[in-house]
């Protein structure tokens, strides 16, 4: 079995050794993983079908990918090459527009922080790129740099009000539409707390309405391995923020060693592809 492993070529700089891991594990399963670069792919379509160059040679195409760029398209053009792609393209394309990852939670019935696209600057306001991800380009407005913001945000951005718990949230992992782990991130310095911040990790065991609100997304997508954000209110009910495509592993070697997020993955994968 063949399955490419596709990134942007800035993101694979900094996860060559998360690649690495795969392609030993895969090994280990019976897969070949390939790393497709996606500048070095190149699409034809023909009535014969879908071919696919990279790096200016023809390539076979795979059973299956995955998609660790945030570019739907691709995966979209994949699938209807007929290849499995993991996460699908519905997945990627909801999970990084922001906008319509909280009109699909509040659909949902989930509770999710007041947030528009009303472009006004004024003070005790979040605002964040549609697009962003890892806590980059998210503002809190004050004093200090409401002028700044004036410069930084565009129509590409959402306002949104702030969580009365700050610095404080949950990402939930989930493998195969079932919930792998948990983890709480948390920091003293900053309102975000992103682990590539400097937040703090700790495991986190979910009660069972917070269980209830997980599932309310798991039972209603087909998520193959991604990473579902919450914030607190001041019971500790969860407040949906958004939902990570691709995630990645760290926090989760960090706090649970044990848990093989490759092996796992690829065993996922491989079942998936056997039952097709």
């Amino acid at each position: 079995m063949i399955l490419w492993m596709i990134y942007d070529e800035k993101d694979y700089k900094n996860n060559n050794e998360y690649v690495k891991w795969f392609e030993e594990e895969g090994k280990i399963l019976g897969i070949e993983v390939k790393l497709i670069l996606r500048n070095e792919l190149d699409i034809l379509i023909s009535n014969k079908g879908h071919d696919f160059l990279y790096a200016g040679r023809l390539i076979s195409k795979p059973e299956a990918a995955i998609n660790r760029t945030r570019d739907w398209k691709i995966a979209n053009i994949l699938e209807n090459a007929n290849v499995r792609v993991f996460n699908n393209s519905k997945i990627n394309m909801l999970a990084n527009d922001k906008l319509l990852s909280y009109s699909k939670a509040s659909s949902l019935g989930l509770n999710v922080m007041y947030t528009d696209t009303v472009m006004y600057i004024e003070d005790n306001y979040i605002y964040k790129s549609r697009s962003g991800h890892g806590g980059n380009e998210v503002y809190f407005s004050n004093d200090e740099n409401i002028n700044r913001l004036r410069d930084i945000v565009n129509e590409d951005y959402l306002r949104q009000s702030i969580s009365s718990v700050v610095g404080k949230d949950l990402r939930v992992y989930i493998m195969a539409g079932e919930i792998l782990i948990s983890i709480l991130r948390s920091s003293e310095l900053d309102f975000r707390s992103n682990y590539k911040l400097g937040g703090k990790v700790r495991q986190y065991h979910l009660n069972d309405k917070q269980k209830e609100t997980v599932m309310k997304i798991v039972d209603t997508m087909e998520l193959d391995y991604v990473g579902i954000d919450f914030l607190f209110d001041e019971e500790e009910n969860l407040i949906f923020n958004e939902i990570e495509d691709p995630v990645g592993s760290r926090m989760v070697s960090k706090v649970a060693p044990e848990i093989n997020i490759a092996q796992k993955f690829l065993t996922h994968i491989k079942n998936s592809i056997q039952v097709e």
